[in-house]
């Protein structure tokens, strides 16, 4: 299949890696790393993340690692031939200024918002998108989470089971020059079955959708 990048539609070429994604999700599953390990070359951190979720402003503290990759890397999980910029793993979730939003799914998505070039943008990653009709034409932002989570001493934390499933989703971006704004390519994420004792957080989450805001 041989795709185009024109100006009628702009993310066309994109799209072809995403035909090719479609058969290899199970398989990319199973070649995951734990949930809990950093790529290689990076370092553990943690950061405070504010967000609002449920009309309710949060402060967590998201221990997290994050690796740069110049040139983008290919063939890591999850991605077959997508040139990733950044990964980022988040590991732990703990209350910081405030406690937790009642689900582990509102805390992930509240912390995905913040992170998201388009939406908190708190690595300051969107000065990095590149315009979609100039070579390398999108910014591809890799992330990693625990799909299967539980609640110890007051944090979220990856499930006590058997190899737990992560979300890992990767999205491109770029700036249409001539239409003025952003577009998104988010690949389908990989993702497992967590055990009975688990709580599973989802996977899906929206790139383009506004972060909420709290009075």
């Amino acid at each position: 299949m041989t795709c185009f990048l024109t100006r009628a539609v702009v993310t066309a070429g994109l799209f072809c890696t995403l035909m090719a994604m479609a058969g290899s999700l199970a398989r990319a599953q199973s070649e995951l790393p734990g949930c809990a390990t950093c790529p290689g070359g990076s370092t553990e951190a943690t950061i405070a993340v504010a967000f609002c979720s449920g009309g309710v402003n949060y402060n967590v503290n998201v221990t997290y690692c994050t690796m740069t990759y110049t040139p983008p890397a290919t063939g890591l999980p999850c991605t077959p031939g997508v040139g990733i910029n950044e990964y980022t793993v988040i590991k732990r979730i703990c209350p910081n200024l405030t406690g937790l939003p009642p689900t582990d799914a509102a805390t992930f998505k509240g912390i995905y918002c913040a992170m998201n070039p388009l939406g908190g943008d708190i690595f300051n990653w969107k000065p990095l998108i590149p315009d979609c009709y100039v070579s390398p034409n999108y910014f591809c932002w890799m992330i990693a989470f625990p799909q299967c989570t539980q609640r110890a001493n007051g944090c979220i934390v990856v499930c006590n089971m058997v190899n737990p499933p992560c979300c890992l989703t990767s999205v491109q971006y770029c700036y249409d020059s001539i239409l003025g704004e952003y577009k998104t390519l988010k690949y389908p994420a990989c993702s497992g079955t967590c055990a009975q004792q688990c709580t599973d957080t989802g996977c899906d989450y929206n790139p383009e959708e506004a972060c909420e805001t709290c009075p």
